[in-house]
């Protein structure tokens, strides 16, 4: 009965904290480039947006992996980069890699959900520990997302258990699949040489 009890008591706290955990988000400041990560609706794009208008990107340059276009928007105005072409969050951490590396940025922006930056702080420091410290996540200020009281709404709630399996996912996945090995650096590099063109 105790054992019960404390069970359950752990889960309660657990579930009570998981917003907080997963919210790695902070304030944005200026850097050299703007990388808005493909995701659930379109927030992500309207606060990249929002950061690129207002001077956040040194570059005047916004990467956009979302499928969507943006049409209310003078894009002569702006470096708008479309990378639609990027399949999941490691292929993006990738790419961002390698605008670090090809344009010797010292500072990026990333923006994404508050629950997805724990997975995406995660991967860079576990798997591109080279790009460590050159990069911020900033929120995408979804008006569904409350860290202290995320599980008062139904999409935050299975968003943020969906991110803590894809976490020990994806940890599983690229720590025992040696993705990383020089065949498949080669093969990444490829597809963005194919795509850049």
């Amino acid at each position: 009965m105790k054992i019960r009890l404390i069970a359950t008591i752990v889960i309660i706290i657990f579930f009570i904290n998981l917003g907080k955990f997963l919210d790695t988000t902070s304030k944005a400041k200026k850097s050299d480039v703007i990388f808005s990560l493909g995701g659930y609706g379109n927030e992500r794009v309207i606060k990249s947006l929002n950061l690129l208008q207002n001077d956040y990107s040194k570059s005047n340059t916004l990467y956009l992996s979302a499928k969507e276009h943006l049409k209310n928007i003078d894009q002569k105005s702006y470096n708008i980069k479309y990378v639609s072409y990027l399949q999941n969050t490691m292929a993006e951490i990738l790419y961002i890699q390698y605008l670090i590396e090809k344009h010797h940025y010292d500072s990026v922006l990333i923006v994404t959900d508050p629950p997805h930056s724990r997975r995406v702080d995660f991967m860079i420091k576990e798997f591109i520990p080279e790009i460590n410290g050159k990069y911020m996540i900033v929120s995408s200020d979804a008006q569904w997302w409350k860290t202290s009281s995320y599980f008062m709404n139904s999409h935050a709630f299975f968003f943020s258990l969906s991110e803590m399996l894809k976490i020990f996912y994806n940890y599983l996945k690229y720590t025992y699949k040696s993705i990383f090995n020089e065949e498949y650096q080669i093969e990444f590099r490829e597809i963005i040489d194919a795509n850049e063109k």
